[in-house]
C-alpha cells in the first residue's frame, strides 16, 4: 500500500499543475501500484482528513 503521505503529495503535485486531481487510472501511472491498492489509500486517506475535521462525511449531511 502506498503511504498517505506519498499519495497526499501527488494528488496536491497534480492537482496544482493540472488543476483538477487525477482519476485512478492516472494515479496508477504516476503511483505504479494497482486499482485496489490506490482504493485502500484513498479510503485510509478520507479517514484521517475526516477525524481530523477537515471535511465533513459524505453520508452525514
Amino acid at each position: 500500500m502506498i503511504s498517505d503521505l506519498e499519495l497526499l503529495q501527488i494528488l496536491f503535485d497534480y492537482s496544482t499543475q493540472h488543476g483538477h486531481l487525477p482519476s485512478l487510472v492516472e494515479l496508477e501511472i504516476k503511483t505504479g501500484k494497482s486499482k485496489s491498492d490506490l482504493v485502500q489509500s484513498l479510503e485510509a486517506l478520507e479517514k484521517v482528513i475526516i477525524f481530523c475535521g477537515k471535511i465533513k462525511h459524505p453520508q452525514k449531511t
